[in-house]
């Protein structure tokens, strides 16, 4: 066991310094064996500290909307007009379409303007309005050699959704539904500015106060899809709860993991495996990767990069991981997590 803690070490080192990031973390669990690797200016304290999870949320979302489509309050087939007067020409865009990317709804992360304005104005987010007047505007993607099209401003209106069905605001709602039940001490939803440092370190070198540590300059409301805080334990526990089935009904799941082929691939293109992704119900399927099918989702926003989810293996055997950088990268760190899985399955 020591020489695997050693080489799962010796890869995230090594992986850290390819990569550039100042700080990772990698949690790996299997049914004997859990592991919490820390490289760089990061610490063992850090383990248990938070960090915006960042597209990592949406699978918290699509928790919660599943658990009012288990309650009869939402049905996958409504459409966007049955929760809005002012939605043209996405009308008929269902909530089905909304959790799998189908809708073909322009992505506000890809507005022309919208980065430059992170970077310029950190603590002045978009309102959701301005960014679904934008969306609107824009009208829909080209849909004619792609099924499905990653969308942020799609997630943004299932957090509206939330708060209109439920009367809570999409924070309360998360915790009413995901958090709680899953006593889950140290995940939340962001929506104030980390002034007071309690996040672990994170940097964007666009940013420029404090050499680029994120946590007291940006507002997390620039992820207007809902942006959760948690840690590596948490994330894994979720994952893993989820795909053991024991967070939501058989038939919730069988939804859930109706995968929606998608153009992303698992990794760099030049990534070992590299096993075509399917967009699910808030979560990332690539059921063809080599070593057992996958099933989770990786983030990015500024001064964070993951990659966590829930892999089986062969004889009934699985692995939850999560791996985070605390700066903003290229890619989500998925070679870093495939070097692992490698390892621990050799």
């Amino acid at each position: 066991m020591k020489s695997l803690e050693k080489d799962l070490q010796e890869i995230i080192d090594e992986c850290r310094l390819e990569i550039g990031c100042p700080g990772m973390i990698a949690r790996i669990e299997t049914g004997e064996f859990t592991w919490n690797g820390i490289s760089g200016t990061l610490s063992s304290t850090d383990v248990d500290r938070g960090f915006y999870i960042c597209s990592l949320s949406k699978t918290y979302t699509a928790i919660a909307i599943m658990k009012l489509v288990e309650q009869g309050q939402i049905e996958l087939g409504n459409q966007l007009s049955d929760f809005f007067d002012e939605i043209a020409p996405f009308e008929n865009v269902t909530v089905r379409q909304l959790l799998n990317h189908s809708g073909h709804i322009p992505d506000y992360v890809h507005f022309e303007d919208y980065l430059d304005q992170v970077n310029a104005f950190p603590q002045a987010p978009w309102s959701r309005k301005t960014i679904s007047t934008r969306a609107r505007q824009a009208g829909f993607v080209d849909s004619s050699e792609i099924t499905s099209y990653y969308s942020n401003t799609g997630y943004m209106f299932l957090y509206q959704i939330l708060e209109k069905i439920t009367g809570k605001k999409f924070s309360k709602a998360i915790k009413d539904l995901v958090i709680d039940p899953l006593e889950l001490r140290h995940t939340y939803v962001a929506t104030e500015i980390d002034r007071e440092w309690s996040l672990i370190p994170a940097y964007e070198p666009n940013f420029t106060e404090f050499d680029g540590d994120i946590r007291s300059q940006y507002h997390p409301d620039w992820c207007a899809t809902g942006v959760l805080v948690s840690n590596v334990r948490e994330v894994c526990f979720l994952y893993r709860k989820l795909l053991e089935r024991s967070i939501l009904s058989n038939a919730s799941m069988t939804e859930m993991l109706d995968g929606k082929e998608t153009p992303f691939w698992l990794g760099q293109a030049k990534a070992l495996y590299n096993g075509k992704l399917g967009n699910g119900l808030g979560i990332k399927i690539c059921e063809t990767f080599p070593l057992g099918p996958f099933f989770g989702h990786g983030g990015d926003c500024p001064g964070y990069s993951i990659w966590a989810g829930h892999l089986d293996v062969s004889n009934g055997n699985s692995i939850t991981s999560c791996i985070v950088c605390n700066s903003t990268i290229e890619f989500p760190p998925t070679d870093v997590w495939i070097k692992l899985i490698e390892r621990i399955v050799r």
